[in-house]
Order: structure tokens, then C-alpha cells, then sequence
């Protein structure tokens, strides 16, 4: 049995498809997250409104983040700007520093071959999540990504959730949310998905899953 975070535990055996967040769950983006926007403030000459550290700048959608580095001195110009500054710096080259978590390419091709469905629901990008997933040799193992532009209207994890429920025509007492941060855990809950705590991350706090070998316990 693996035990969630709602007090209850479950079989794999009922579990066949598996949702997971992607930054601070599949892999750690901070290390390029944090120089793009650093090099992309100080190459337009943007004085940042908060600290560019991890704490800020992993996790929240990409607007999200700018619309806080911006702070008081935000004004649609300089938004777009550094939207476009960031996103030219770390789709160069920058998101080549991601790290996958330790041992998770093993499970996840376990998943894989045992016939779970595997899937993405991020506040990333889709084409730069893509991206990264094939950096990793990951790219067959997910039936399908849905990140923040993947719809042409601004949906919020939960509602990509719900979609991608409804689209994949999966059932929710089968499936299960992983993600890194307590917004994870709500979207998940509004769906009536089991959730776990990417407890690998060391920002969980030791909740959920401490590594994620676990996620193949029985």
C-alpha cells in the first residue's frame, strides 16, 4: 500500500494512471529558471522587485512570476519584454541545466512497462516541458502534456486537470495527482484525485512520498 496525504491508502493495483506536476516533481528546474531571469533582468536593465531564489521563482505560471519581478514597476512594455527576454534565454540554453530527481527515470519506465498511463499537468510551457522531457529520454513514456499555454484561454491547474480527466475518458478513482506545493494539492482534491506529496523535493517537509521508489510500493 502507499500512503497519501488524505489519511487513507490505496492499492497500485486500482491505480492505472498516474498525473504528476512537472518543476519540483519530475525535475528541478531551479538552477536555469534563476539565471534566465537574472541575466534577462540585467541584460534589459530591469531592477527585479523581489529576490530572484528559488522560494520565488518555481512553481507559479510564467506571468505569474514576471508580474512580481515587476512589482510597482510593471507596465505592459516591460512585461512583454521580459516575458520574451526569459523565454529567449531559457529555451536557448538555459533549460539544459534541469536535473531529474534521483531515481526517477527508473520509475517512471516501471510505471511504464507495468501499462500505467502516465501524464503531465504543469504551469509550464508545453513546448518547453516537451523540450526538457527529451533532454531526459522521457518523451514516450507520457501519453500527454497539458502546461499553461496548451489551450489558447488561461486555465487554472485544477480546470487542466479536469480536462485532461475528460479528455483522456479516465476514471478518477483510478488515477492520482503528484505535485510539490500545496496549490498541487488543492487542484487535485477540487478533482476528487488522490494526491502525494513529491516528497523528494526537500521543500515538501517530509509529507507524502519521501522518495520515489514509493510510488511502486504495494
Amino acid at each position: 500500500m502507499v500512503w497519501g496525504s488524505n489519511n487513507f491508502s490505496i492499492s497500485l493495483d486500482n491505480l492505472k494512471n498516474y498525473i504528476f506536476d512537472f518543476d519540483g516533481t519530475l525535475v528541478d528546474s531551479r538552477e536555469g529558471i534563476i539565471s534566465s531571469f537574472k541575466k534577462a533582468c540585467n541584460d534589459n536593465k530591469i531592477a527585479p522587485q523581489i529576490l530572484l531564489n528559488e522560494e520565488n521563482l518555481v512553481g507559479p505560471p510564467l506571468d505569474q512570476l514576471i508580474v512580481a519581478i515587476l512589482g510597482k514597476e510593471i507596465t505592459k512594455t516591460k512585461q512583454e519584454l521580459l516575458r520574451r527576454e526569459f523565454i529567449k534565454i531559457y529555451d536557448k540554453s538555459e533549460y539544459k541545466k534541469t536535473k531529474s530527481f534521483f531515481n526517477l527515470d527508473s520509475v517512471l519506465k516501471r510505471l511504464k512497462n507495468n501499462n500505467k498511463g502516465l501524464y503531465i499537468v504543469t504551469n509550464k510551457r508545453e513546448g518547453i516541458t516537451k523540450k526538457i522531457l527529451n533532454l531526459f529520454g522521457w518523451s514516450n513514456l507520457f501519453i500527454v502534456v497539458y502546461g499553461s499555454d496548451t489551450f489558447k484561454k488561461k486555465l487554472t491547474k485544477s480546470q487542466l486537470i479536469n480536462l485532461l480527466i475528460e479528455d483522456m475518458n479516465i476514471k478518477r478513482s483510478e488515477s492520482c495527482y503528484i505535485g510539490d506545493r500545496d496549490d498541487d494539492k488543492s487542484a487535485s482534491l477540487e478533482n476528487n484525485l488522490q494526491f502525494y506529496y513529491a516528497s523528494w523535493n526537500e521543500d515538501c517537509d517530509g509529507r507524502g512520498l519521501i522518495s520515489p521508489n514509493e510510488i511502486l510500493s504495494i
